[in-house]
């Protein structure tokens, strides 16, 4: 028989979950809103402790630190190339996983490896491979009779080098979730355009992606999200450079909060960032649905 017990020891057993709650999460976000209205730089003799600004910190982002914007910049141009290409070769995945073939189980097995990996280490790694001097992609180039790159070293091609880790990492997350999704298809309105003459390319995009349409959607409006949040593969492979090349949003904020010390404008710059964020998925929610 279930233990009757009452509200008041009830809420004494979740006690202490609530309160680990609000310290890990609701406490730093409370404290961020609240920061964003005062200047605080840890160097700074005059602004050692926080000064009340009020919106002074969002009119010097918006008028006067293009360095900002600039890695706004930045982060869309990777997020643009990064997600379409893990969506197709995910879409590639998923559609050769989905029949049976010899080792598929090993390979779905496989396909984990990138995910279970810690960013930190995926990156760190990568760095290795890529490394300019010595790194395995170099090697396989000069197998080829191809000349060695910079890789990671060079502005035109340290964005590149970003994407290439997100795909490696990404893409197998994309495969696996629209192998699920294709398992749990219906077959009746596959099988009626068959029977009515269709190709298998005509049921693909008339018939399988618009079943598929929410779980894209999904996976597009978290994939969006992860890329505004990348910061990992930064700070292991190229530290935002050469120069500010690969300086994403989250990469300027921690420099800005964690290297200048100014703590009050790194959180108007977070807050700033979550609402366009949410701007931008509310936008693509509302497109994808029609």
């Amino acid at each position: 028989m279930p233990l009757d017990v009452d509200l008041k020891t009830k809420l004494l057993l979740l006690a202490p979950g609530f309160a680990i709650i609000i310290f890990i999460t609701i406490g730093p976000f409370v404290f961020n809103y609240y920061m964003m209205f005062f200047r605080w730089k840890l160097y700074d003799p005059i602004y050692r402790h926080p000064v009340f600004v009020g919106l002074n910190n969002f009119i010097t982002l918006f008028t006067e630190y293009s360095l900002f914007w600039d890695a706004y910049v930045k982060t869309f141009i990777f997020t643009l190339i990064a997600v379409p290409i893990e969506f197709v070769l995910g879409m590639l995945l998923a559609l050769s996983l989905n029949r049976k073939i010899p080792g598929d189980r090993i390979l779905r097995g496989i396909l984990l490896i990138p995910l279970a990996m810690a960013p930190v280490a995926a990156g760190s790694i990568w760095r290795v491979i890529f490394n300019p001097m010595n790194g395995f992609a170099n090697y396989f180039l000069h197998l080829i009779g191809l000349p060695p790159q910079p890789w990671n070293t060079s502005r035109s091609q340290a964005m590149l080098t970003l994407v290439v880790v997100d795909v490696w990492q990404w893409t197998p997350f994309v495969g696996i979730v629209l192998l699920s999704a294709l398992a749990s298809l219906p077959r009746e309105p596959m099988e009626a355009a068959m029977i009515d003459g269709a190709s298998p390319r005509q049921i693909f995009w008339h018939v399988t992606l618009p079943l598929l349409r929410n779980i894209l959607l999904l996976l597009l409006i978290l994939r969006i999200i992860e890329c505004f949040k990348t910061f990992d593969y930064i700070y292991t492979l190229t530290y935002g450079g050469p120069g500010s090349a690969t300086t994403l949003i989250t990469y300027r904020i921690y420099l800005d909060g964690f290297r200048r010390w100014e703590v009050g404008f790194a959180a108007a710059e977070a807050v700033l960032t979550a609402i366009i964020v949410s701007f931008i998925v509310v936008a693509f929610y509302r497109l994808m649905r029609r």
